[in-house]
């Protein structure tokens, strides 16, 4: 039913629109009030919950299932349903309630503080159909205040309960604290926000001078910031009597030594000199003293009834001191507690004449105004007359409820932590200081299927595998020794023989002074991560076997790849440098070297990758000076050029100067863009090489041809390996697309980028490469001649050790011809043979031999003699190199070679021997 008319004639539709619009928000707002730790309740007016968010699922213990539907009364003691009602009636008018503290029940019957937060609820019209409550759990903000309060009433306690007057200043001279003792002596309950340094009005010396307020001897203190002992001042009360004193004040300083006041101590002296009056004094200030005291006090006559009730008493109980004399105190003790505190009373007051110390010292509940009963401990004591009669009993009751619900909170705490240990995946347990286990969780007991009597002490060590018992013993023992937090790792045998690993730790628990008084241990399962541990490490073994296998594999091939490439190169070369054969015979031989050439360059890319993919290339940097590295590689690839007609442009940056590179694999990636240009530019084509210092300390090389230029899709793909754009450029340029990915891999090796940009087909490309500048001082080494002058008078005498008999023989008619002394053999053993009776000046070795490799070679002749040796082989990898020089070879040369590099690696072998 609804109450505007026009919204009744309104579309449904709408409405359907409006609330599918509101979906997301309602969503959201769903989220927000489900998430919330304070319970989130609404009703309806007849007090029915319509929604119930987790937050009351925590609080109260229903859940949604259980609240929705259910009277809101369930949760409100039967002494609070007033509150329910008025609260509805304040919802009705549309009031809104906030922070209201109350008590409510949980689920299990408990009872919970909370403070509540009451809106109501509207429909569409505006009209209020309920309430939405918010109710705050405040257990732990009220524990907080008790124990504020507990704390003042203590201090309260301590000072109301001091012989001696004692008030507290502050740095402005106002009286902040004081006790019923300087009251008495200033005659006078001095104003907080007015009386300064003294509750009295005046103030005298002992020779009847006044005493201005700002000499006190409290305001002296504070100013001078020193203790004052013993000041003598004469105080002067509002109806004109006088006492004299003994001020003491002290400094009270903060906890960084800053002063924040003066506290005062009052001695009332005034006994000395008016014997009469200081007895009417003491009188009047013991009953002050006990009127002040925090405890209630009574008196009994010697028979036990009461005589005398304090006015604590009667302020806490609620009831007239009349109505509480002889036996009428009992009213207000607890119907459960009575019989056992009248039994114990009658005990004491029957034994109290013929027992020199009567004990009367119980616990019981005392009602108080509120209706409600708090705890107290009651003692009394008999006051005896001269002859030992007793004269008088008397009592005092101290408050002990917050004693009570401190041990009720510490025996919940306890019990909470045991059912959180207990269902806790971990294995837990507590040791004493000197670690005897006293305690485990349920968890270590159902999996050992031990019980606390078999394992309590050191027990445990039966559950514990033979083979690592001691070592955790000892282990334990040093933890136990130094105090510092134990770890280890060992298997436990469970209940059924089966051994499982557990990570085991145990940290000390200190008492205030550092000193260990407990230990909390945990054991976690972690067998599945041993298995999975130990599973990834075979994986990672046989990965690295594979790995390696690969490697091998590459080596093996590169050597039998360019094993019988290297006589083909060097009787091209021999064949193209002889000037008494025909210039078509030179040029057919030009052509056959530099296929070879290419052919082992294509090995080497293909090594290079492999090392590169396996992050095996390693740097030998250098100082290099960048532009006359690219002036060098612009010299090695001139042939090219001028076979092409090709015009090359270079604008080098005099600010352009050294970098740390590796100088051998930086003209490895400018040969490879600049050999990249001149193949993809048509002939009398053109290519730009510039250098330029960029402001961020970094050096940029451009590489720019007019050339066939790169697709925009293609891009991305050239630095990827075997990728030449399309099929159209691979078969009409040939290669198999790595020399740029091997340039980018190099490049950021050195810590630079490279990147290439086109405007299209036929339009040329750009290469750019940029470099971290080097900006020490420091300066290229000097290039040193590769053709150092031999120093022998005589051929120099080779060993020349090859089984493969091609190259063997080329390499021995070429050396031959050059003037060298050459004597071959194709084995280990002849090798060592021949060495045995012959002399000869370099070695030449294979390193793969039919009985052995070179490294054994080189290092037996070591053995007998100096030997200057050189490796020629067909593997090329990292480790064949640092394997060759370790064994003594002096040089590792990598098939397929010409003669002009072996030429200059025997006369600098050689050469190094003089």
């Amino acid at each position: 039913m609804m109450d505007d008319p026009a919204q009744a004639r309104r579309p449904a539709v709408d409405r359907d629109d409006r609330d599918a619009s509101r979906a997301p928000d309602r969503a959201l707002l769903a989220a927000i009030v489900d998430s919330s730790d304070d319970a989130i309740v609404s009703k309806t007016l007849e007090g029915v919950i319509t929604s119930w968010n987790r937050g009351a699922h925590r609080i109260f213990g229903y859940s949604k299932e259980e609240a929705l539907g259910r009277p809101i009364t369930m949760l409100i003691p039967p002494d609070r349903l007033r509150e329910e009602a008025e609260i509805i009636r304040r919802i009705r008018i549309g009031e809104r309630i906030d922070h209201f503290e109350t008590v409510r029940l949980t689920k299990d019957g408990r009872e919970v503080p909370i403070s509540l937060t009451i809106s109501a609820v509207r429909d569409d019209s505006g009209r209020i159909v309920g309430a939405s409550k918010v109710a705050r759990d405040i257990t732990k903000q009220l524990q907080a205040e008790q124990a504020l309060a507990a704390s003042e009433a203590r201090h309260r306690q301590l000072i109301d309960t001091l012989p001696a007057a004692v008030y507290q200043c502050g740095l402005d001279g106002r009286i902040t604290i004081f006790n019923d003792a300087a009251v008495e002596i200033w005659g006078r309950v001095p104003e907080p926000t007015t009386d300064r340094w003294c509750g009295s009005y005046c103030m005298f010396r002992p020779d009847g001078s006044g005493v201005a307020r700002d000499e006190c001897p409290a305001a002296i203190c504070l100013r001078e910031r020193r203790s004052i002992r013993g000041s003598e001042i004469v105080i002067e009360r509002p109806d004109g009597t006088r006492r004299t004193v003994l001020e003491h004040p002290e400094p009270i300083l903060d906890e960084h030594g800053a002063i924040v006041g003066v506290v005062n101590v009052m001695n009332d002296i005034t006994e000395r000199k008016e014997a009469e009056a200081a007895m009417r004094e003491t009188d009047r200030r013991t009953t002050a003293i006990l009127e002040g005291l925090p405890q209630l006090i009574w008196t009994c006559t010697p028979e036990g009834s009461c005589d005398f009730v304090s006015k604590q008493w009667t302020a806490y109980t609620g009831i007239a001191a009349e109505h509480q004399l002889g036996a009428g105190w009992l009213e207000v003790v607890h119907p459960d507690d009575r019989d056992r505190v009248v039994t114990a009373w009658e005990k004491a007051v029957a034994s109290a004449n013929h027992e020199d110390d009567p004990n009367y010292q119980v616990e019981f509940r005392i009602q108080g105004s509120d209706g409600l009963y708090q705890w107290f401990s009651v003692s009394a004591e008999p006051l005896r007359d001269l002859s030992g009669n007793i004269i008088k009993w008397v009592g005092s009751n101290t408050n002990i409820q917050d004693i009570r619900d401190a041990e009720a909170a510490l025996r919940y705490s306890e019990e909470k932590f045991r059912n959180l240990a207990d269902n806790m995946s971990q294995f837990a347990w507590m040791a004493d200081e000197n670690w005897w286990i006293y305690w485990y969780n349920r968890r270590w007991f159902e999996y050992t299927g031990t019980s606390i009597e078999e394992m309590q002490g050191w027990g445990w060590k039966d559950v514990h595998h033979p083979d690592h018992v001691d070592r955790v013993v000892a282990s334990v023992k040093h933890a136990w020794k130094t105090g510092k937090p134990w770890e280890d790792v060992f298997p436990l045998r469970s209940a059924s023989g089966q051994y499982r690993w557990f990570l085991s730790r145990a940290e000390p628990i200190r008492d205030a002074t550092g000193r260990v008084v407990r230990w909390f241990g945990t054991n976690t399962d972690i067998t599945e991560q041993r298995e999975a541990e130990a599973a990834l490490q075979m994986a990672k073994e046989e990965a690295e076997a594979a790995n390696q296998a690969k490697d091998r594999f590459l080596a093996i091939l590169s050597h039998e790849l360019r094993t019988p490439l290297t006589p083909v190169l060097m009787l091209a070369s021999a064949i193209e440098s002889d000037s008494s054969l025909p210039e078509q015979v030179r040029r057919d031989a030009a052509m056959i070297r530099d296929n070879v050439r290419l052919e082992t360059k294509l090995i080497d890319d293909l090594l290079d990758l492999s090392r590169i993919t396996a992050g095996k290339l390693v740097l030998q940097p250098e100082i290099v000076d960048l532009n006359e590295s690219l002036l060098h590689v612009c010299e090695m690839c001139s042939d090219q050029f001028r076979e092409k007609s090709l015009k090359l442009h270079c604008e080098l940056d005099e600010g352009v100067k050294q970098i740390s590179a590796d100088s051998a694999r930086l003209h490895q990636v400018f040969w490879n863009v600049l050999k990249n240009a001149a193949k993809f530019t048509p002939d009398q084509g053109e290519i730009f090489i510039s250098t330029v210092s960029l402001t961020d300390g970094r050096y940029r090389v451009v590489i720019r041809d007019t050339g066939a230029g790169i697709e925009t899709g293609n891009l991305k793909r050239i630095f990827e390996a075997f990728e030449q754009g399309d099929d159209f450029t691979a078969q009409r340029f040939g290669g198999l697309g790595l020399g740029l990915a091997i340039s980018k891999a190099l490049v950021e090796l050195h810590n630079g980028t490279i990147c290439a940009s086109s405007p299209g087909v036929d339009q040329g490309a750009t290469f750019t490469i940029e470099l971290p500048a080097d900006h020490g001082d420091r300066t290229a080494d000097p290039a040193v001649s590769p053709f150092p002058a031999a120093g022998l008078d005589r051929p120099i005498r080779l060993l020349l050790v090859e089984d493969h008999a091609g190259t063997s023989g080329t390499l021995q008619r070429i050396l031959r011809s050059h003037g060298y002394r050459v004597a071959a053999v194709a084995t280990k053993a002849a090798a060592l043979e021949y060495a045995a009776a012959n002399e000869f000046d370099v070695v030449i070795s294979d390193i793969g031999l039919p009985d052995g490799t070179g490294y054994d070679l080189v290092s037996e002749l070591k053995q007998s003699r100096p030997i200057r040796a050189i490796a020629i082989t067909g593997y090329g990898m990292a480790e064949d190199i640092r394997r060759s020089l370790e064994a003594g070879f002096a040089e590792h040369l990598i098939k397929p070679l010409d003669i002009s590099q072996l030429d200059v690696a025997i006369r600098r072998v050689a050469n190094a021997g003089q």
